[in-house]
């Protein structure tokens, strides 16, 4: 058993600045790996922000397969800084184009671990 150090980011990103608010949050996760974390955990839909009424007219828009550009930094930031990260983003599946409330878990190597996809509020 190994103790485990976690960082519980919380940052107010800019609504629908997708690339800037990936950028913030791969700055934060190498701050909280230089501070020890072993996982990372951001706030819920970081990458576009939480204000539904303001993004929900824009979900489908700012939404994103498991493998577009946010979960391929993000799998970049947690190799780089070698710790895991839980990154909640909106992501669209392979069902009908419905954009999901999600969790991705990243490993330490940059791997994704697994998905969580949020059913109630």
């Amino acid at each position: 058993m190994k103790d485990m150090k976690i960082a519980l980011v919380q940052f107010e990103g800019e609504l629908g600045e997708v690339e800037k608010n990936v950028a913030d949050a791969c700055a934060l996760v190498a701050q909280a790996a230089e501070n020890g974390a072993d996982l990372v955990v951001l706030p819920e839909l970081f990458s576009t922000g939480y204000h539904l009424d303001t993004i929900g007219p824009r979900i489908l828009e700012l939404a994103e397969p498991i493998d577009g550009p946010t979960v391929r930094a993000m799998r970049q930031a947690a190799r780089e800084a070698g710790c895991y990260v839980v990154a909640p983003i909106a992501l669209i599946r392979n069902v009908g184009g419905v954009p999901f409330n999600s969790a991705v878990l990243i490993d330490r190597e940059g791997n994704v671990a697994g998905s969580y996809d949020k059913v109630h509020l």
